[in-house]
């Protein structure tokens, strides 16, 4: 004779799951298929404690899920991520608020009928959305929807912990991300990523784009904000380094290099070995655009940083 949960199990196996693409409020009785992607706790001041998921069915179509702290040890507990779980008897109303997991109308909320059992499919699948950086960075997304974007992460920040309304608080951390069909090499990136003593150091620099010495010189933008990182090798131009950033590539302070004169040097064969030893060497820079570059033609460009071997940062 089969168990109980047996039995159970084959009526739900019977039962035909909907789309999630096709809820809609009208349906509280019906049953979907779904993989949970993610879970969380929230609060929220009216609302108190809920956990919160992202499902998926096996055509890719996402829904927000609720259950309220009543029903989190009955229900919410039988939804670890990743697996995928028949879910019926549940409500669905419209989705709304400023930061919105997925694109769907509706989501799903669960109340006291609300039957969670076990799916014996399995499989790998993240279900992602990627979207494309110039797509971001064009201003055009919804900002109430969150999305999917893969890169490689360059910079780091400490985890902080801010105060949120209601007295809560959360945890946050920033970083930088790059594309990863940016021309830079893969192990150029790496050797970025993995140096030591770098994490919680914020580098401006990197999200600045990178330039060629011709694209610098044609600037035509001036603003505080008017940086980049020159990493070409073609063309030629003159850049000033001030000595706190000239420590990286030159170990020797410009007072012993100059021997206390502040003459222009004529003679080739008195310029110390320090300066001659940077010959034929590579070296990326951070360079600023100024006013008197822009407007007045000014040859000079100041360097606010300095990396060797494009993004090992030197100073």
């Amino acid at each position: 004779m089969a168990s109980k949960k047996q039995i159970k199990t084959a009526i739900v196996s019977n039962e035909q799951a909907i789309p999630i693409n096709n809820l809609k409020p009208v349906h509280t009785a019906k049953m979907v298929h779904a993989k949970v992607l993610h879970s969380w706790k929230q609060n929220i001041q009216l609302g108190g404690e809920t956990m919160e998921f992202v499902l998926v069915d096996e055509n890719g179509h996402k829904i927000h899920a609720t259950c309220k702290k009543t029903y989190i040890e009955s229900k919410g507990s039988l939804l670890p991520v990743g697996a995928w779980r028949y879910i019926r008897n549940f409500h669905v109303r419209p989705a709304g608020g400023a930061y919105r997991t997925t694109n769907h109308a509706y989501k799903i909320v669960f109340n006291p009928n609300t039957n969670v059992t076990r799916s014996n499919f399995m499989n790998d699948e993240l279900y992602l959305n990627l979207v494309d950086f110039q797509l971001i960075l064009s201003g055009t997304l919804d900002e109430k929807l969150l999305i999917d974007v893969l890169g490689q992460v360059l910079d780091c920040g400490d985890v902080e912990t801010i105060q949120c309304s209601g007295g809560y608080q959360r945890k946050k951390l920033e970083f930088i991300l790059r594309d990863i069909n940016n021309e830079e090499s893969q192990e150029d990136n790496n050797k970025q990523v993995n140096h030591p003593g770098k994490r919680g150091q914020r580098d401006k620099w990197l999200i600045f784009p990178s330039k060629t010495i011709q694209e610098m010189i044609a600037s035509t933008q001036v603003s505080i904000h008017q940086m980049f990182i020159l990493h070409h090798d073609t063309g030629v131009s003159k850049i000033m380094i001030l000595d706190k950033v000239a420590n990286g590539i030159v170990p020797e302070s410009p007072l012993k290099l100059l021997n206390g004169s502040w003459d222009e040097l004529e003679d080739p064969s008195l310029i110390p070995d320090a300066i001659t030893d940077l010959i034929g060497k590579s070296f990326t820079f951070g360079v600023y655009v100024e006013k008197d570059n822009v407007s007045y033609g000014a040859e000079i460009f100041k360097v606010g940083k300095v990396y060797k071997d494009r993004m090992i940062c030197l100073t």
